[in-house]
């Protein structure tokens, strides 16, 4: 019995071997039919292409560039022959290519201040800023002076108290007539407040001296309203150029290994099912004589009896 069982051994061993060697036979054909990089229908060519060594491995790597929106086709990853090799997928590196993007930016500021001098607002106003806008960019700006303008943030009323002092010269009396009773000066009314006299010249009568000319000092005086301002919204405009970075497209470089002949792992994948048919089937076998053995020693307990 165990002659057989070996004997069944033997034959699936062979089978599988033969199969084997058909297997390496049949893989290594197609395997020449390959045509160098075995581009597909509708796959872009990559732009660049080169072979490596790393820690004494050589790998294929095959470079393409994909844009927003494009999708690498997976085909690109299929294996393919190159400078009498195989090589076989095994992973893929993503490296973002950006491009850089840049304008003409105005920026203007904004605050308030008591004075409308210009020498004034240039000095509470730095020459350059740093900024980065609500798109992204970012750059340095540089201050306009002729954009500096300041407008009236509001107005007050208030009284004002205003007086001036007149001089009337030559007159021959103190008389009061001699005087106006109100002047007007840059559009404003003033009232006569006071006068006060002084003689200039005198003349003896009788034996006394007496002034025959004065002069009239009088003080006016007004009462105005005059609106003033209550401060200043400045603006300025800052200019300069400002940039930002952002992705232009995606290198994918698919890396490739140089397949190990029939030992690689397509060719091992390809025997599993093969190796588990061939399992199966001896399993079937020896399942089969275990029945066959058992019946056939309850037939002979059955004869003895």
């Amino acid at each position: 019995m165990q002659q057989k069982h070996k004997k069944t051994a033997v034959i699936l061993g062979a089978i599988l071997i033969v199969l084997a060697l058909f297997g390496g036979f049949f893989y290594s054909q197609a395997d020449d039919t390959m045509r160098e990089l075995s581009y597909e229908s509708g796959e872009i060519y990559p732009y660049r292409a080169e072979i490596v060594t790393k820690d004494g491995d050589d790998y294929y790597e095959k470079t393409y560039l994909f844009y927003d929106g494009e999708v690498p086709d997976e085909s690109i990853t299929e294996s393919f022959r190159a400078n009498g090799a195989r090589w076989e997928y095994s992973h893929t590196e993503e490296t973002p290519r950006m491009k850089v993007l840049e304008k003409e930016y105005v920026h203007q500021v904004t605050f308030d201040s008591q004075s409308n001098d210009l020498k004034v607002l240039l000095g509470m106003l730095p020459l350059t800023k740093e900024i980065t806008t609500e798109d992204g960019y970012q750059g340095v700006v540089y201050l306009n002076p002729s954009s500096v303008e300041a407008k009236a943030k509001g107005y007050k009323a208030k009284t004002i108290h205003l007086s001036e002092t007149r001089s009337y010269y030559n007159l021959d009396s103190q008389d009061l007539s001699y005087v106006p009773k109100s002047i007007t000066k840059n559009g404003e009314v003033y009232q006569l407040k006071d006068v006060s006299w002084q003689s200039i010249n005198t003349e003896t009568i009788d034996g006394y001296r007496l002034a025959d000319r004065f002069t009239a000092f009088a003080e006016y005086e007004a009462d105005v309203s005059r609106n003033y301002v209550t401060g200043y919204t400045v603006t300025a405009d800052y200019t300069g150029n400002v940039a930002k970075a952002e992705k232009d497209s995606v290198e994918y470089t698919l890396v490739f290994q140089k397949s190990k002949g029939i030992f690689s792992g397509h060719f091992l994948a390809m025997l599993l099912p093969l190796a588990a048919i061939l399992a199966m089937a001896a399993l079937s076998i020896f399942s089969a004589r275990k029945i066959k053995e058992k019946t056939a020693a309850k037939k002979t307990i059955e004869e003895r009896w």
